[in-house]
């Protein structure tokens, strides 16, 4: 610690700190006496002292996404949770393989932002049928049960128009 203190221009107590989240990510041991030794390869996500939620998206728009991002974060965060972030690329193919990549890192449960919503991608089918927890975003498959969230634009128009007609207005543009 005091090494590092010294090398990094920090406290001990910070230098510390960061040998603790090394530890707790299995990314070094620390053991009286020995002091801190690298691990030669990560620890599986599923031995890390938290679970680890992944996140799977084709991209993240500074629009938008950036926002749903900052969200799944600050709530994976907030459970306990660490954040796995997956790029399902352009196919559906690149998409089944940050699946299977999720999956193999021992993720907890995956959230996912499907290429195509109208493509039944075999993936998704089968974590379904194995009951593994996940959450389409904006998506929904017919006659597959699993969890969406979707935003209903149709209906919170709806809700805009008659909030604006109730206090009084009468000339509307929704764009």
């Amino acid at each position: 610690e005091a090494d590092l203190a010294r090398q990094y221009e920090v406290s001990r107590v910070t230098a510390g700190a960061a040998l603790r989240e090394l530890a707790n990510a299995g990314l070094v041991t620390r053991a009286r006496r020995r002091g801190t030794i690298v691990q030669s390869s990560p620890q599986p996500a599923s031995m890390l002292a938290q679970p680890l939620l992944a996140w799977i998206v084709a991209h993240i728009d500074p629009s938008i996404g950036l926002g749903i991002l900052q969200g799944i974060h600050r709530a994976s965060y907030e459970a306990g949770c660490g954040l796995l972030l997956g790029n399902s690329g352009k196919s559906v193919d690149d998409e089944a393989r940050a699946i299977r990549a999720a999956v193999a890192a021992g993720v907890a449960g995956i959230m996912i932002y499907l290429q195509d919503g109208e493509v039944y991608n075999a993936e998704i089918l089968r974590l379904v049928a194995r009951k593994y927890p996940i959450v389409l975003v904006d998506r929904y498959l017919r006659g597959v049960p699993c969890a969406v969230v979707a935003s209903d634009n149709p209906g919170g128009a709806r809700m805009l128009v008659r909030e604006l007609l109730d206090s009084g207005h009468r000339h509307i543009c929704v764009l």
